[in-house]
């Protein structure tokens, strides 16, 4: 036997594996939203390579698949697609936790659209990323029946057809194709369940004011259409203003929104309840000045003022650190 015989043997017998774990990658990349480029980054290999055996090539520049499919299977285990969001760092119980909390479990009986809405530092996004991520370890154990809740960060400027990939992605379906296929792929993946999306900073998509509307109307069909997805918009006031603004080009939205709510933001005795957590002891002299240096002038609430809890907590754990606790 040539060394070019033996070469075509090993190849031969390596093609199996290959056909085993090439499906096993395309669907993670269709649902992780990766690229080949940037799976190959994550396994040490070059791009070429990856592109290589993903086109039956590979051949040409090894022997065999073997340490390739290896390596592809252990990133995919070790990364697996749906793995419950890890809780970081600590909430503390205020209003504006407890009324996220029950619009989350409000909005996953009913296939609504809800908003919720608030100033910078009003805990939004992290509420929402903690709770969601509790609801998803909670209901983990219900396979095939329990309730799923998803969290996107719109970023400035998301097109409707990157805003519906965005959600797919979150929600661990496939992204790849166009915003039909996306829809139907999310249809099937979550049929039976309940699914919420909640949608964070709205008030930033579209790159124009008409196309944040048709970002609205992108992903109105998870609500009209099984398996009948609910919506949680959250974002600023500005958030707010828009949709009032627009409402009448949101006619079908405004049949669908059950509620808007306003955060009512940190209290004093929630202020006063945490800077305690923070630093036991602490006089009430410097409480008070802790919490003043935190209260902002909220612009778009008739000039009202509030509490930023995100503000509060930075420079009560930077003067721990600063105390050498």
């Amino acid at each position: 036997m040539t060394q070019r015989d033996d070469h075509e043997k090993t190849i031969r017998q390596s093609a199996g594996e290959r056909a085993r774990v090439l499906p096993i990658l395309q669907d993670y990349l269709a649902r992780t939203g990766l690229t080949v480029s940037d799976f190959a980054h994550r396994i040490n290999y070059a791009p070429q390579t990856l592109g290589l055996f993903a086109n039956d090539k590979y051949h040409h520049v090894a022997g065999t698949h073997r340490l390739l499919c290896e390596a592809i299977e252990r990133y995919i285990v070790e990364n697996p697609l749906r793995a419950p969001q890890q809780l970081m760092g600590e909430l503390y119980e205020t209003e504006n936790v407890r009324i996220i909390r029950s619009t989350i479990d409000k909005l996953l009986k009913h296939p609504v659209g809800y908003l919720i809405y608030g100033p910078p530092g009003s805990q939004k996004s992290f509420t929402l990323e903690h709770e969601i991520a509790r609801l998803n370890s909670q209901e983990l154990g219900k396979n095939g029946h329990g309730r799923r809740a998803y969290y996107v960060y719109a970023m400035k400027g998301m097109r409707p057809t990157q805003l519906i990939k965005e959600i797919a992605i979150a929600c661990g379906s496939s992204s790849v194709g166009d915003a039909p296929r996306v829809h139907r792929n999310l249809a099937w993946d979550f049929r039976g369940r309940r699914v919420l999306v909640a949608i964070d900073e709205a008030q930033n998509l579209g790159a124009n004011d008409k196309d944040w509307v048709a970002c609205l109307e992108m992903v109105r069909v998870l609500l009209d259409r099984a398996p009948y997805f609910s919506l949680l918009l959250a974002g600023m006031h500005t958030l707010l203003s828009k949709f009032n603004r627009y409402s009448a080009t949101l006619g079908q939205w405004n049949d669908r929104i059950a509620g808007k709510k306003m955060l009512p933001g940190l209290s004093e005795e929630e202020a006063q309840a945490i800077a305690q957590r923070e630093m036991p002891g602490l006089s009430e002299k410097r409480m008070t000045a802790f919490i003043k240096g935190a209260t902002r002038e909220d612009a778009y609430n008739d000039d009202t003022r509030y509490i930023n809890i995100r503000s509060l907590t930075a420079s009560l754990r930077e003067a721990r650190m600063l105390r050498g606790q």
